[in-house]
């Protein structure tokens, strides 16, 4: 009975124990199903991403089937316009060659120039030392006797109310050559202009030595003329050579013109008054100095006021003004110079460079590379008689262009300064030969396009255009 009762409860204890595992393996399967509905519904959900990346993915597939259609189509057009462009470079490249050619010759050339001059300064110092070495005269300059008449240039002057004055170039020549003769000078005269003190005439009738003795009567000027008329300043030169024919028995009178400005609205008036000087000595049978006019067309002669000449300056007279007394010539030579300048509004240029250079009476600006340009010009026709003129840059600062005959119209569109180089210019996004007019107006440059394609008419807007090497050469104002 004992034994019955202690296998029943072993049996109890054993089934209690069987039950709570269930009870526990239960548990935990129920644990396991929850997570791992949890993971299918992740699934699911991950499913439904991948399906909308796969049709977002099939709307790419499809637009880039059309990009490169249309690439396709336009691969052709593409190329062609690369054909184009490929032959305006060559074209280009074989023009830059040839202009960098020429500007190798034209920087020799000036080289020689140059030297050629730096020679005839040293002449003219050994020539000025013989002078003075043989007691003040030369052989040719014994028997002759000058007076010179002039304005404040030759009078001297103290610039920026300095109490110093600058010795004028006459008395700087006396000088060198230690030729026997006045200078009678007063500012503001000229040949008509009264000044305060009077005019040429004035000065020559105060001259109070022997007359017959006097073989030169130089007369030196030109701007306090730029006011006066034509015929109000060849009247006054009849009326000075007649006086001194009647009252120098032997004299000669020579008329030279040095007065200058670095303002350009003084431009045609001086031309103008250069022109009449030399008519006026043509008809009155007196001589004239060549090529003097051009030793102040640099405005670093200048002094501050820009119309009298700075002591460099009168040194550059002084030694054109030496050499003709000596029986030389006048030559002004300045060589190559950076010159200044500001690109126009609405342009955008790359970095590149201007020089100037002046011969007597020839001046030249030369660009020595090419450069890119953009802007934004439309126009319905690019061809030769639709051009549409841009400016893209205005000259600055010191160049010794001034004087050059670049001083045309622009409101009549003339220019006297100008040449036609080929280059190329983008059109609506597309490269395309074309033929520039470059022209110099004042110190302004304009740019004109000219014929863009083959047939020579092209409608739409100009982005920008290649701006390549080029010389402008013109004649100086007082040519």
């Amino acid at each position: 009975m004992k034994l019955n009762e202690a296998l029943a409860k072993l049996s109890l204890k054993i089934l209690d124990r069987m039950r709570r595992e269930v009870i526990e393996r239960i548990d935990f399967s129920t644990q396991d199903l929850q997570a791992t509905k949890k993971k299918v519904s992740d699934l699911e959900d991950g499913l439904d991403t991948t399906k909308k990346n796969v049709e977002n993915l099939d709307k790419e597939i499809t637009n880039m089937g059309k990009t490169v259609f249309d690439l396709d189509e336009n691969l052709d057009q593409t190329q062609q316009s690369l054909k184009q462009t490929n032959k305006s470079v060559n074209d280009l490249t074989n023009n830059l060659e040839e202009t960098n050619n020429n500007v190798e010759n034209i920087k020799a050339g000036l080289s020689d120039t140059n030297k050629s001059l730096s020679e005839q300064g040293k002449k003219i110092d050994e020539n000025s030392k013989k002078i003075t070495s043989i007691g003040g005269k030369k052989a040719y300059l014994s028997d002759r006797y000058f007076v010179f008449i002039g304005d404040s240039y030759t009078y001297g002057y103290y610039p920026d109310n300095s109490a110093k004055k600058i010795t004028g170039y006459v008395d700087l020549a006396k000088a060198r050559t230690g030729f026997n003769g006045n200078i009678l000078a007063r500012g503001g005269e000229g040949f008509a202009k009264n000044g305060t003190y009077g005019k040429f005439l004035t000065r020559i009738k105060e001259f109070s030595g022997d007359k017959s003795q006097v073989t030169d009567v130089v007369v030196l000027g030109g701007y306090n003329d730029h006011d006066m008329s034509v015929s109000e300043i060849s009247a006054g030169i009849k009326e000075f050579c007649n006086y001194v024919a009647s009252n120098f028995p032997v004299a000669k009178v020579t008329i030279g013109m040095v007065g200058w400005s670095t303002s350009a609205s003084r431009y045609y008036e001086l031309r103008r008054v250069l022109s009449t000087y030399t008519e006026g000595a043509r008809a009155n049978k007196c001589a004239f100095i060549p090529n003097l006019e051009f030793v102040m067309h640099n405005t670093e002669l200048f002094s501050s006021d820009g119309l009298h000449p700075n002591a460099e300056g009168h040194s550059r007279l002084s030694a054109a003004l030496t050499s003709w007394i000596m029986g030389g010539g006048v030559d002004v030579a300045y060589g190559y110079q950076a010159v200044e300048y500001t690109v126009a509004g609405g342009i955008s240029m790359g970095s590149t460079s201007f020089y100037s250079q002046l011969q007597n009476e020839v001046c030249s600006l030369l660009h020595s590379d090419c450069v890119g340009i953009s802007c934004s010009v439309s126009q319905s026709q690019w061809n030769g008689f639709h051009a549409t003129r841009i400016q893209i840059l205005t000259m600055t600062g010191k160049t010794n262009l001034e004087g050059a005959n670049f001083t045309g119209d622009v409101k009549t569109s003339q220019s006297s300064a100008q040449v036609t180089v080929a280059s190329t210019a983008q059109i609506e996004g597309k490269w395309y030969p074309c033929t520039l007019i470059i022209e110099l107006i004042s110190s302004a440059m304009f740019v004109s396009i000219l014929a863009t394609n083959e047939s020579g008419y092209l409608s739409g807007k100009c982005t920008s255009f290649i701006l390549p090497s080029f010389q402008i050469v013109a004649q100086s104002m007082c040519a």
